[in-house]
């Protein structure tokens, strides 16, 4: 058996062109790799499954940002705030601008935007005058009267969800213009539906004294539970 094998091999040997063995070589090693290769991640995945060693072929890839935000908060204001909102109203104005070149048609010249805006005034109390004389307690302790200052109107707060143009309609000269130079602001028209929601707060009686009842409530039930049986609530006059 032994000088077959030999013989086998030496009779390979001779018959094998030259360099034909390096590339037989070369083309083994490449299979002991892959060999080692299967094995390998065979291998990982079996003990992986047994859960003794963390198998990396499984884990998932986790993309994260970390942002460092380094800039120190700018303190703009700070107040001591002494007054009660008692009451809040939420209205809606119609804001109409129209101009126009008189014996000119307004298909040639004109430009009108009609604007909707809608916003809230609040009533309030300043409690941060109420001191003094403003607060007299009976000898027996049983009535306070009070004494506050009118309910003032606050300046109006447009909500911009709701405010918006529903119609602008131009000239063909204004369109020309307008194409050719920087656009309009539109401040001018939120300006003017400030003041006319303003206007709309001052002409309604009910946000004042809905102001007044709900700051009688607040007072009286803070007074009661203090012990106070009598409570007496007076306001100076609005200011004309």
């Amino acid at each position: 058996m032994y000088p077959v094998r030999a013989l086998t091999v030496r009779l390979a040997a001779v018959a094998m062109p030259q360099g034909e063995g390096s590339r037989v070589r070369k083309a083994g090693n490449l299979a002991i790799a892959a060999i080692i290769l299967v094995a390998l991640l065979v291998g990982i995945n079996f003990v992986g499954s047994l859960g003794w060693i963390h198998n990396p072929l499984h884990s998932p890839i986790h993309s994260y940002e970390k942002r460092a935000d380094r800039t120190p908060p700018l303190r703009l204001d700070l107040r001591n705030v002494g007054q009660y909102d008692a009451a809040s109203g939420t209205y809606q104005v119609v804001v109409d601008v129209e101009r126009r070149i008189s014996h000119i048609p307004a298909l040639v010249w004109s430009d009108h935007v009609t604007f909707l805006a809608q916003g809230s005034v609040d009533a309030v109390v300043d409690f941060s005058r109420v001191r003094g004389r403003r607060v007299q307690r009976s000898a027996d302790g049983a009535t306070v009267t009070v004494t506050l200052p009118a309910p003032r109107l606050t300046t109006p707060s447009l909500d911009l969800k709701h405010t918006r143009i529903l119609s602008h309609n131009r000239g063909v000269l204004n369109r020309v213009k307008d194409a050719l130079s920087t656009p309009r602001s539109d401040q001018p028209l939120y300006l003017e539906a400030q003041g006319k929601v303003r206007d709309s707060a001052r002409q309604d009686n009910l946000l004042v004294e809905r102001g007044r009842t709900n700051t009688n409530k607040m007072l009286n039930g803070l007074l009661h539970a203090a012990g106070v049986k009598n409570v007496i609530i007076n306001y100076d006059e609005p200011p004309a």
